[in-house]
């Protein structure tokens, strides 16, 4: 096997050894607690895959992008504390010199029921933060080509009570961005549902893939 297959099978073992372990009291998947749920369900594989494959590191619950701040700078007189700050469930940043800010995620809801206008102002802001990245990249890296510019992205995950949707932002031509949804998948909450991993190691394999791909463009 490659590095990169061994590295998903380590990930794969973490997955299924924190899932069976919450198999034997799922209390909480039926509580309609964001947090709970967050932790429980969708860290477990999230830390897995950034300790596996060492491309990037996450910081967790409410933390605050610093792309929106370094993005707004010149419009509010360069003054840090007039500029809009976002924060966000979890914040996925490069392991590299760049320390990109490349993994946006957001829990809109626990598993029971869902707040639409909350669901609808998350995926704003996941939109906001996925541009800013790629907003403050553009300006650190002046003199890079617009072709290469093209080849960045910024990946986002959402989850709207048990249902996990991967993106990709990146720009489209000069004066727009193209947003593509990767991959979908139903997260598991019981030892009967366990099927339904096959496409949650499909969406951890694509984020894996695309971030590697992401590295070699940075390279």
């Amino acid at each position: 096997m490659t590095q990169e297959a061994t590295k998903f099978v380590d990930l794969v073992n973490y997955v299924l050894t924190a899932f069976h372990l919450l198999c034997q009291s799922p209390l909480a998947a039926v509580i309609n607690h964001e947090r709970s749920f967050f932790i429980e369900y969708i860290v477990p594989g999230l830390l897995a895959l950034s300790k596996t494959s060492d491309l990037f590191d996450f910081y967790w619950c409410e933390y605050e992008m610093q792309a929106m701040k370094e993005t707004h700078m010149q419009d509010n007189d360069f003054n840090l504390l007039k500029t809009p700050r976002r924060y966000l469930d979890a914040l996925g940043k490069m392991t590299m010199n760049s320390e990109m800010e490349v993994v946006v995620v957001e829990a809109s809801s626990g598993i029971v029921s869902e707040n639409v206008s909350h669901t609808i102002g998350d995926t704003l802001k996941s939109l906001e933060c996925a541009t800013a990245s790629l907003a403050g990249q553009a300006s650190k890296y002046r003199h890079a080509s617009f072709a290469t510019f093209q080849k960045l992205q910024v990946f986002s995950i959402h989850v709207i009570k048990n249902k996990m949707t991967l993106s990709t932002t990146t720009i489209h031509d000069a004066y727009t961005w193209k947003r593509m949804d990767l991959r979908t998948t139903d997260i598991p909450t019981k030892w009967c549902d366990r099927i339904s991993l096959i496409r949650y190691f499909e969406l951890l394999a694509t984020l894996m893939v695309g971030l590697n791909i992401h590295v070699h463009h940075l390279i």
